[in-house]
């Protein structure tokens, strides 16, 4: 598994991209605001939804992509105990 302590463990957003300065040493600001959840009633489909979108306005790649999708299962907000 990659190391993903320098990733928001909510979007996968590398840490360093976060103007903002993420409150959160594992979340970024767009996610999380020091306290709780920005949006405390998204689901990990609602994520993947917002994702893929951000991604295909970027024009990435469908392959790395679909990676960054299914990789947002492994982080720690939407890990299945």
């Amino acid at each position: 598994m990659h190391d993903e302590r320098n990733r928001c463990q909510s979007c996968a957003m590398p840490l360093r991209f976060d103007k903002n300065r993420p409150i959160s040493s594992i979340y970024c600001s767009f996610c999380h605001d020091g306290t709780c959840f920005v949006d405390q009633t998204l689901t990990l489909q609602d994520m993947k939804r917002k994702i893929r979108k951000l991604l295909s306005e970027r024009k990435v790649s469908r392959f790395v992509k679909l990676y960054l999708i299914v990789r947002l299962s492994t982080l720690k907000r939407w890990r299945t105990r």
